[in-house]
């Protein structure tokens, strides 16, 4: 039984970690996944205590780049230390109950006018997406804009509204994605040995092996600029 089955698929291979950070499964297949009930179903035995275990792609842990989650946390941001820094301190609203129109607009005044940061981009969860059709269907008309690729958006105040399926369930994120920006070492590039080879056989076996590289991160200059309204209900 895990918290929520939105990020997870069959086929999927995963680590599974104590709550001590420790591995008590490796290299498992996600075999089904039951979206109803909040189960899923993995290959090998069965772990002995599954409480408090946390389920990770294959490898990932403590290697992946810095998510959104990390910018409206209380910890350091990019080893930088938050205290003292108000640059630092981006908006957020917990507990915000019902979804309203002013509420979002706060949100966005706010931002705008704390850190001269201005939102160009809102990304929320499946079901905030649905209360923000159903509380803009009250206008009889809901705006779109078509975004660059073919996709199309809802659109708040000119701002597009898009769902991201990462996005934790209630809650909506407002930001300047002019403050978001890759760094980066290299571009994806293939490792070579001694020889100048990429690929490496394994021993004793007619297979080889080959590491594929990219040394990056994703980092945002100015986190008062986005804020975050989360814990949205009925």
């Amino acid at each position: 039984t895990v918290d929520t089955t939105r990020n997870l698929a069959e086929g999927m291979i995963v680590d599974i970690y104590t709550s001590s950070g420790s591995v008590t499964a490796a290299g498992r297949t996600i075999n089904s996944v039951d979206h109803a009930a909040g189960k899923i179903v993995i290959s090998g035995n069965a772990i002995s205590s599954p409480a408090g275990c946390s389920v990770y792609i294959q490898h990932s842990k403590n290697v992946e780049l810095t998510g959104l989650s990390a910018i409206f946390s209380e910890n350091d941001l990019y080893g930088v230390e938050r205290k003292g820094k108000t640059w630092m301190k981006p908006y957020i609203k917990n507990s915000a109950g019902e979804l309203t129109e002013d509420m979002i607009q706060t949100a966005i005044d706010e931002i705008e006018q704390v850190s001269g940061s201005r939102v160009n981009f809102i990304l929320c969860s499946w079901d905030v997406r649905r209360k923000l059709v159903s509380l803009l269907s009250a206008h009889l008309h809901i705006d779109t804009l078509n975004l660059e690729g073919g996709f199309k958006a809802i659109s708040f105040n000119g701002i597009p509204v898009v769902v991201d399926r990462f996005c934790p369930a209630g809650t909506m994120y407002l930001l300047n994605t002019e403050d978001f920006c890759l760094h980066q070492l290299c571009d994806w590039q293939w490792l070579e040995g001694d020889n100048g080879r990429i690929f490496v056989q394994n021993t004793n076996k007619p297979t080889y092996t080959a590491t594929l590289v990219k040394y990056a991160e994703l980092m945002c200059y100015r986190p008062a600029g986005q804020g975050m309204i989360a814990g949205i209900g009925a």
